[in-house]
């Protein structure tokens, strides 16, 4: 279903003369919840996202690519509101045009990183390691080929 724009739900002239520098990306370190025993992270692109910055911090862009999807900062609020602080960084740059910009660079506070670690550690309880789980079901077809021929 797509939203029905109305003269009226048309954005103004002022709300176009907003800027990237208006919002800002960062979550109050006392927003972020500590439910690291309960956080739920089945989407993909969320998973991505986390193993992306516990290697290094990125810009958007770079987050981006590495995520798979084009809208980072909506993966980088989901993890917020799943109790990661994920701060965004501005810096002052000049772009190509000559323009002063401040892109935001992503990262995890060493809380997100214990988090993540955590969450790594106890999502992994009491599976069975996938090289193990493949010797054993080989074993187990070799076994079946071999009755079946005797």
């Amino acid at each position: 279903m797509t939203p029905d724009f109305s003269p009226k739900d048309k954005p103004s002239a002022a709300d176009s003369a907003l800027s990237i520098a208006d919002f800002t990306l960062t979550a109050p370190a006392s927003t972020a919840p500590d439910n690291s025993k309960h956080i739920l992270i089945s989407n993909p692109r969320e998973l991505r996202a986390l193993h992306a910055l516990m290697l290094r911090p990125m810009p958007r862009e770079q987050l981006d690519k590495a995520i798979g999807c084009s809208n980072s900062p909506d993966v980088i609020f989901r993890l917020r509101q799943k109790g990661f602080e994920a701060p965004c960084t501005r810096i002052d740059v000049i772009d190509r045009d000559g323009f002063k910009c401040r892109p935001g660079i992503f990262s995890l506070t060493e809380g997100d990183r214990r988090k993540v670690i955590r969450w790594n550690g106890s999502s992994q309880k009491g599976s069975i390691d996938l090289t193990l789980a493949s010797w054993l079901s080989f074993a187990l077809v070799c076994a079946v080929l071999l009755v079946g021929l005797i």
